[in-house]
């Protein structure tokens, strides 16, 4: 009764209930979040690996913006990493005075990712200017009458144009053979199809209609006779309700009378709820049939219209109907391809490289054909003197090419030299090589190598991202 009256009340309530678990449900995943990340910043720190572990710590203070401990503990954290940067910066400035400018590169960087120091900053430029300048390849494009100067190397990663001549610089070379212009024709036979004429034949909605009343009929048939059945249920439950109507009506004027025993009245009361319990049985039962008799009949309605339909339109369906006859036709189609190629030739150091250039132009022709409605398509093809333009933007194309491979075999060969030797400061100069050679870093491997060395020398203070490091700016 109270819930009745107070129906706002109940609603706040439940509305409290469901806010107090979804609070609590946050409070206990974040508290859950929380210490995992205090348990593996402590794990961290035990390792000294201080840059990932001030990390978690940051993750594990806003879980818990308010924690004192948490907090101290990342100051402390992030006070042992800064020394560690400390450290290492002063290593960086013993490397270059020692001459491995490739490690205090990669040791500067980290100091300039971790710290605000100007100085590290400073020094990272200057070398990276001074090591990516040595690692790149320089070239000079002799003068050629195939028009590739050094603005076809200028946007090659991994190459330097520079406009003068001495032991340094590769001298490239590109020549041409004399381009060959050919015609390569063929003939094939396309087929198609063409009206010749028409013929008279049976209509064939005739046949569809047909069958379409066809179906209906058996339909009908099945509908009547499930109509029949019905009206004899129906018939059959009404003459039940007015048997057990009588039998009802007995029974009760016979306990109206005032002489009766009360095992008789028990009795006859008995009897009584038996009959009305049959009585209601079957007039639920005369209620069913009487609601699918009606709708059967209805569905009888529906399937006569659709009968008279059909019977109406194969009146007016004519039996004959005029249809076109359909021909093949056969016609030549002419193929024609012109092409125009030559062969590029770069040399370097005395060394040859070749390319094909290529370019063609090529169409398909043939005559009207009125037959079959076809208009003429005559043959539109690029001659010799056409394709000469395209050829030489072709040959741009190959010719960054050809130097993008002589940029490919330097950035693998600087990996090769560190495989093979023995000496760990030319094995670090040359992946340091390798990686600054192309904005894209190091490969894999190279990256994976530089990473060990680095942490077996300095520790895992903090991470070394290879690539991240080579190209900091």
């Amino acid at each position: 009764m109270i819930a009745l009256l107070f129906p706002k009340t109940r609603l706040l309530n439940r509305s409290r209930a469901l806010s107090f678990f979804i609070v609590s449900a946050v409070l206990l995943l974040s508290g859950c979040a929380h210490k995992n990340y205090m348990e593996s910043a402590e794990n961290l720190m035990v390792s000294q690996q201080y840059e990932l572990a001030v990390q978690e710590f940051t993750l594990a203070l806003k879980e818990k913006p308010n924690d004192q401990l948490t907090r101290d503990k990342l100051t402390h954290a992030k006070s042992l990493l800064a020394s560690w940067a400390t450290d290492l910066l002063v290593k960086a400035q013993h490397a270059e005075t020692n001459g491995q400018t490739a490690k205090a590169l990669l040791l500067y960087a980290k100091v300039a990712q971790l710290t605000p120091n100007s100085s590290a900053t400073s020094a990272y430029q200057r070398l990276y200017r001074e090591l990516r300048d040595k690692s790149q390849i320089k070239v000079n494009i002799q003068p050629n009458n195939i028009y590739l100067d050094n603005t076809v190397a200028v946007n090659i990663d991994g190459l330097q144009v520079v406009n003068k001549r001495n032991s340094n610089i590769k001298q490239l070379k590109f020549a041409q053979s004399n381009p060959i212009f050919e015609i390569q024709q063929s003939n094939s036979t396309a087929l198609t199809q063409y009206i010749s004429g028409s013929q008279t034949i049976a209509n064939p909605d005739i046949l569809d209609l047909q069958h379409q009343l066809a179906d209906i009929k058996d339909d009908r048939y099945s509908i009547k006779r499930s109509v029949r059945k019905l009206t004899r249920q129906l018939n059959q439950h009404k003459k039940s309700l007015q048997q057990f109507t009588s039998r009802k009506q007995s029974l009760e004027m016979k306990l109206l009378a005032t002489n009766l025993t009360t095992e008789r009245k028990q009795s006859l009361e008995r009897q009584l709820s038996d009959v009305n319990n049959e009585h209601k049985y079957h007039k639920k039962q005369h209620e069913k049939a009487a609601s699918r008799l009606t709708k059967q009949r209805k569905k009888l309605n529906k399937i006569n219209h659709q009968q008279e339909h059909i019977a109406d339109a194969l009146i007016h369906t004519p039996p004959v109907v005029e249809v076109p006859v359909y021909t093949d036709y056969e016609y030549i189609q002419q193929h024609q391809t012109n092409t125009l190629t030559s062969v590029l030739y770069l040399t370097v150091n005395k060394i040859t490289r070749t390319a094909k250039v290529m370019v063609d132009s090529q169409d398909d022709s043939h005559p009207a054909h009125p037959i079959i409605g076809l208009a003429a398509n005559p043959m539109e093809v690029l001659n010799k003197t056409a394709l000469s333009p395209r050829l030489a933007q072709e040959r741009v194309h190959i010719a960054q090419q050809l130097l993008t491979q002589l940029v490919d075999e330097q950035y693998l060969n600087y990996f090769y030299q560190a495989q093979q030797t023995n000496n760990i400061d030319e094995k670090f100069d040359s992946l340091v090589a390798h990686g600054l050679m192309k904005r894209a870093g190091a490969n894999q491997d190279a990256a994976s190598q530089l990473q060990q060395m680095l942490s077996l020398e300095f520790g895992q203070g903090a991470h070394f991202n290879i690539n991240q490091l080579l190209h900091l700016y």
